[in-house]
């Protein structure tokens, strides 16, 4: 007999997302929720087939077939760098913080949340490597560009001083 506590590999990762999901359901339209999936490593692999589209994550259970559906404001895939559609940090940053960096100079107040298990790439994501940054860097970056530009006299009668 399994204890009420102990959940597969693919129980945990469709918990997993069905919290996000849920979150989605709950939220107004200023929360945004994204997911990107990474490659699974050893143990965590998944058996079955993991499929993303923009907006939209389907598990396949690898025992009994059934899809679990699962809908984001943004879906990345991560999981096959040699993919088409691999979301590669820059495109992480275009789904997610150019939007979250465009609020702010607006006057709004931003929150990037990272949820995952340990090892799930939220570090990465959020920091990346020198050669690959990630979306705190650019976001930085971003600021300090978009500050420079508006201090520059030909910025159509906008000004912005950094004191």
């Amino acid at each position: 007999a399994r204890s009420g506590l102990v959940l597969s590999r693919d129980e945990t990762w469709a918990c997993s997302l069905r919290l996000f999901a849920e979150a989605i359901s709950m939220a107004s339209e200023r929360l945004k929720v994204a997911v990107r999936l990474r490659p699974m490593h050893g143990s965590l692999s998944h058996k079955g087939p993991i499929y993303v589209s923009k907006q939209e994550v389907v598990i396949v259970d690898s025992v009994t077939g059934k899809l679990s559906t699962y809908e984001f404001d943004k879906a990345l895939d991560s999981q096959d760098c040699s993919a088409a559609d691999f979301a590669t940090q820059a495109a992480v940053y275009e789904a997610v913080g150019v939007d979250l960096l465009d609020s702010f100079l607006q006057g709004y107040h931003g929150v990037l949340f990272t949820f995952g298990q340990t090892g799930s790439g939220k570090t990465y994501t959020l920091s990346g490597t020198p050669d690959s940054p990630g979306i705190m860097p650019r976001f930085i970056d971003g600021l300090f560009e978009r500050l420079a530009a508006a201090q520059h006299p030909r910025a159509n009668g906008k000004g912005c001083k950094v004191s």
